[in-house]
């Protein structure tokens, strides 16, 4: 069994505090900047506002992409589906923080390992190998390619470790958040879109629960061969891990 550590290790941040500090700081910074520029607009003509609006936006956008980007968890997830409700937030910073849905900084194969041993104890003796540098990275997870012991190369996706706690105190942050920035500056009520994101969020780090959906649409496609859909290998798999063809 090969195992190493990635060169560059891009510690996930999991403490709840300093996870806070870091959404709050976000928080402030976006607060002080939307203000800042209210207050200026009042002095400017329809022309100056509308350029200083998008470049604050633009800026914002940046600050929250980096921050959510660099925290993954529940940070990462949500700022991905509030990026998809292009009705309520301007065009400009949907634009920006749609960037939160390509590949997150990966975290070292050191710091999943863990993870992989908790939920499959004796994966020594289910994979020949697990290439360390990850194939992709999200927000909950990444993948990395890996070959069992009958030869067969297969994906396998691990949690990042203490996610499901990570995301609950994301979620409560992101809340205070999103919901000062709906208030101060756009006038909307945002219990209705987080409801649906919380509830979603919370699915996405259920791998049994994917697992068995996969299985579901394996089964509904069986005769559509343009379809083609990973099968998942239930003895390589667990609560956060889950391996597929």
């Amino acid at each position: 069994m090969q195992s190493a550590v990635m060169a560059e290790d891009n510690d996930l941040v999991s403490s709840a505090f300093s996870r806070f500090m870091k959404v709050s700081g976000l928080m402030g910074k976006v607060g002080a900047s939307l203000l800042g520029q209210k207050t200026l607009s009042v002095f400017s003509s329809q022309e100056s506002k509308e350029k200083r609006a998008n470049d604050t936006w633009l800026k914002n956008a940046d600050r929250i992409v980096q921050t959510l980007g660099e925290l993954k968890g529940g940070v990462m997830k949500v700022g991905q589906m509030m990026s998809l409700q292009e009705g309520i937030f301007p065009p400009e910073f949907i634009q920006i923080i749609s960037a939160l849905q390509k590949q997150a900084p990966p975290v070292s194969f050191s710091e999943l390992e863990p993870v992989l041993k908790e939920n499959l104890p004796d994966y020594f003796t289910i994979f020949s190998h697990i290439d360390p540098e990850p194939y992709a990275s999200a927000s909950i997870g990444q993948v990395h390619k890996a070959t069992l012991v009958d030869g067969r190369k297969v994906a396998l996706k691990v949690q990042y470790p203490g996610i499901e706690q990570v995301i609950k105190s994301d979620l409560k942050n992101l809340k205070t958040l999103f919901s000062l920035m709906g208030t101060m500056f756009f006038k909307f009520d945002i219990e209705p879109v987080w409801d649906e994101v919380k509830n979603q969020t919370m699915k996405e780090i259920d791998y049994h629960e994917e697992l068995k959906n996969q299985e579901r649409f394996i089964e509904l496609f069986k005769n559509d061969r343009s379809v083609i859909i990973p099968r998942p290998i239930r003895e390589a798999s667990g609560k956060n891990v889950l391996c597929a063809d």
